[in-house]
């Protein structure tokens, strides 16, 4: 029978109890850490904490309706300045909310967005949600803020 024990402070022993033989051997330092570090991920975006808007571009999307809905983009008037303040007002929302509860327009602001020295995608639509791209992931944000309704062609009916 084969035991063996590891500390990451001390020397690792390995014993054979069929033998009287006892092997010591230092730490590995090419191992994985057992708490990753936070530069190891990357930086997660936070809408609550400072940032900068890099890059401000307006566009149509025919991803989630047709041709025709994009007449109505020219209606939308966000401007650069409005979004730290549509980011601050919006609460993080699931893929259901997202579904269920906001509209998906043609119109749409892209641009890059910057916290911590990161640089960040986003993406508004005027249905009144954004989502922000983070390594591998898409962050999804909603905008149920009344005083906000103004910045977005459809908004959340809430009672």
């Amino acid at each position: 029978m084969m035991l063996i024990s590891c500390n990451e402070n001390s020397t690792s022993e390995v014993s054979n109890t069929d033998s009287s033989t006892m092997v010591k051997t230092k730490p590995r330092t090419n191992s994985v850490p057992s708490t990753p570090k936070s530069n190891h991920l990357g930086i997660m975006f936070h809408h609550s904490e400072p940032f900068e808007i890099v890059s401000f571009h307006r566009g149509v999307t025919l991803e989630y309706t047709g041709p025709d809905d994009t007449i109505v983009c020219k209606k939308w008037k966000i401007k650069k300045e409005d979004l730290p303040v549509i980011f601050k007002n919006s609460e993080p929302i699931d893929g259901t909310t997202w579904d269920l509860a906001f509209a998906f327009t043609t119109c749409v602001v892209d641009g890059q967005v910057k916290q911590k020295g990161q640089l960040f995608e986003y993406s508004i639509n005027a249905g009144s949600w954004f989502s922000i791209k983070c390594r591998d992931t898409s962050l999804l944000f909603g905008d149920f803020t009344k005083r906000d309704r103004k910045f977005f062609l459809e908004s959340v009916e809430q009672p």
